[in-house]
C-alpha cells in the first residue's frame, strides 16, 4: 500500500508507489503523486486497503452499461433552514457509465450538479457538449473507509464503478454516484456501509473526490429497496409555545432538552432536529420528542416495485463532508462583534463533527455580531458569512480537503485565467491542459479565439470571461459539465415568484 505523508500548512500530499509520477498544482500548494495504488481489472483492492472487487469503466461489458434502475424521488437533502424544517427534497437517478474521449459542456442552467441524470445521460439541468482530445483510457476507482476512517474490508466481493461526481466552490466535493453489482447476499450487506467514507481516484493517482455514503438503492429482481440518512434523527428537541392554564393567548417560547439515542449517535454521528409545535405544555413537549426519537433514530428503508427485466444491482449516493455541517444547529450566546472568518472557524468546530478543523487563508477584515439563537443549522450560518466576503470586496470560498480540513479563502480576482478554446479544451495559464475528471471550480475562464474583437458587445457583462461555480464529471460519456456563476438555479427561479 502506498505510504502517505502530508504537510497541511502548505497543502502538500505525497503518495509513494513505483509506477507513475505526476505533479499537480492545487489551490493551496503542490500535491506530488508518485505512482498510484493500482488495482488491476477484476482484481482486489488490497493495496488500497479495501476488500472489494473493482472493474475499470472501460472494462465493463455491454450488459453492465445499460441504465441502472431510476432512483427514488423525494430524497431529502439535509435540512438547511430554521428550526422545524427537516431536509428539503432532491430527486435521485442512476445511469451506468461508458468510456470515450473526455468532453466538456458549459451548462446554461445553474443547480445542475445534483445526483439526478436526464434521459440523455447528462447530469440533470445541463445541456450541450463538444468533443475534445485527451485522457483516453482513463479509469476511475473508489475505495471505502469505515466510520472511524480506517481502511474498510467490506463484506463480500462487488463490482464497483464510478458513475458521476460533482464539485462546488462552496465545500469542494459535493455529490457522487457509484454503481454496484454482485451476488444477492453481497448486495444486501451494502446498507451497512451508510456513512462510510468514500475516496475516488484515477489511474494516474489523482484523488478526484471524497465524502461519505448518504444513501443506497438496491434492486432485487423487480423490487427496489432504498435507504438513506434523510429521515434519520437521533437528537430531537421540541421548540414550542407554552400553554398556561387560565392564561389567554400564546405563551412564551420554550425548548425541551434533547431526546437522544446513544447507539445511533455512536454509529452514524449526531443528527439534530428541532421540531416546532404550538400551545403545548413542557411535559407534552418531552413526550413528543421521545415519540419522534423512537421513530427516527435509525435510517428508514422503503420498498418499491420496478417494471422491465429483473435485475440485481445497487446504486450508492454519496455526499461531500461539507454537507455534514447541516447535521447540527449552531448557537452562540455572545453579543460582541467578531471577525466573520473567526466566527466561521468557531462554527465549523461546533457543527462540523466529522471535520478535522479549519484554516483561514484570507481574513475577512469584517466584523459582525456573534450572537446566534440556535434555530439555524451550522451550514447555513457559515455560508451566510462566506457570502459577506472580504473588504476587497470579494466573497469567501470554502474547500474540504481529503483529510477533512476546511480551507477558507477569498475568491480569486481576475487574472491568470484558465483558457477555453473553441474546441472546448481548457488549459491553465502555462498552457497545460486541464484533465476533465479533475472537475476544476473556483477559477476564472477566458474564451480564447472565440469572439472576434469587433463583434464583442459593448453592453454585455464580460462576454468572454466566466467564473466556474460548479463542475460535474459524468463517467458515462466521459464529459465535464461546467456551471458558470450567475446562472439561476431551480431554487432561484422558484423564489422569483415569492
Amino acid at each position: 500500500m502506498a505510504d502517505t505523508a502530508r504537510v497541511s500548512q502548505f497543502g502538500i500530499e505525497v503518495l509513494v508507489s513505483p509506477d507513475y509520477g505526476v505533479a499537480r498544482v492545487s489551490q493551496f500548494g503542490i500535491e506530488i503523486i508518485i505512482g498510484v495504488p493500482a488495482i488491476p481489472p477484476g482484481g482486489t483492492a488490497a493495496a488500497a486497503g479495501v476488500g472489494i472487487r473493482t472493474t475499470p469503466i472501460a472494462a465493463r461489458t455491454a450488459a453492465t452499461r445499460t441504465a441502472a434502475a431510476p432512483g427514488r424521488a423525494g430524497t431529502p437533502a439535509g435540512g438547511t433552514g430554521r428550526a422545524g424544517t427537516p431536509a428539503g427534497a432532491a430527486g435521485r437517478g442512476a445511469v451506468a457509465p461508458t468510456m470515450g474521449r473526455p468532453r466538456i459542456s458549459i451548462s446554461r442552467r445553474g443547480g445542475a450538479m445534483g445526483t439526478g441524470v436526464s434521459s440523455s445521460g447528462r447530469p440533470s439541468g445541463t445541456r450541450g457538449g463538444y468533443p475534445v482530445q485527451g485522457q483516453a483510457g482513463m479509469k476511475l476507482y473508489a475505495v471505502f473507509r469505515n466510520r472511524s476512517y480506517a481502511n474498510a474490508l467490506t463484506p463480500g466481493l462487488y463490482n464497483l464503478a464510478v458513475d458521476e461526481y460533482t464539485w462546488s466552490v462552496i465545500g469542494g466535493p459535493k455529490t457522487a454516484r457509484l454503481s454496484v453489482t454482485g451476488s444477492q447476499a453481497a448486495l444486501w450487506q451494502l446498507p451497512d456501509l451508510l456513512r462510510y467514507a468514500v475516496d475516488i481516484y484515477d489511474n494516474n493517482g489523482r484523488w478526484l473526490w471524497w465524502g461519505y455514503i448518504w444513501g443506497i438503492d438496491i434492486q432485487f429482481g423487480n423490487l427496489k429497496f432504498g435507504v438513506d440518512l434523510s429521515q434519520m434523527w437521533n437528537s430531537i428537541k421540541i421548540a414550542y409555545t407554552k400553554t398556561t392554564a387560565g392564561s389567554p393567548g400564546p405563551g412564551e417560547r420554550g425548548t425541551t432538552a434533547a431526546a437522544t439515542d446513544d447507539d445511533s449517535i455512536n454509529v452514524f454521528g449526531t443528527r439534530e432536529w428541532k421540531k416546532s409545535l404550538n400551545d403545548i405544555t413542557d411535559a407534552a413537549g418531552l413526550q413528543k420528542a421521545a415519540e419522534l426519537l423512537a421513530r427516527f433514530k435509525y435510517p428508514m428503508p422503503t420498498w418499491d416495485t420496478m417494471g422491465g427485466t429483473p435485475r440485481y444491482s445497487a446504486t450508492l449516493y454519496c455526499r461531500g463532508w461539507w454537507d455534514t455541517l447541516d447535521w447540527k444547529y449552531y448557537n452562540n450566546a455572545g453579543t460582541t462583534n467578531v471577525a466573520t472568518t473567526t466566527q466561521i472557524g468557531t462554527m465549523i468546530t461546533s457543527a462540523g463533527q466529522f471535520l478535522a478543523g479549519s484554516t483561514i487563508v484570507n481574513a475577512s477584515g469584517i466584523s459582525t455580531n456573534e450572537y446566534r439563537d440556535g434555530d439555524t443549522r451550522g451550514r447555513t450560518e457559515v455560508e451566510q458569512l462566506l457570502e459577506i466576503g472580504t473588504t476587497t470586496p470579494r466573497r469567501l470560498l470554502a474547500t474540504v480537503d481529503r483529510f477533512r480540513q476546511v480551507w477558507i479563502y477569498e475568491e480569486p480576482a481576475r487574472g491568470s485565467e484558465y483558457l477555453l478554446d473553441r474546441d472546448i479544451s481548457i488549459h491553465d495559464q502555462y498552457g497545460v491542459e486541464i484533465a476533465p475528471q479533475t472537475c476544476p471550480v473556483g477559477k476564472w475562464v477566458k474564451l480564447r479565439n472565440v469572439i472576434p474583437t469587433a463583434s464583442a458587445g459593448t453592453r454585455l457583462s464580460q462576454p468572454d470571461v466566466f467564473f466556474i461555480e460548479e463542475a460535474a464529471f459524468s463517467a458515462r460519456d466521459n464529459r465535464l459539465y461546467l456551471t458558470p456563476r450567475g446562472n439561476p438555479t431551480p431554487d432561484d427561479l422558484v423564489n422569483l415568484g415569492e
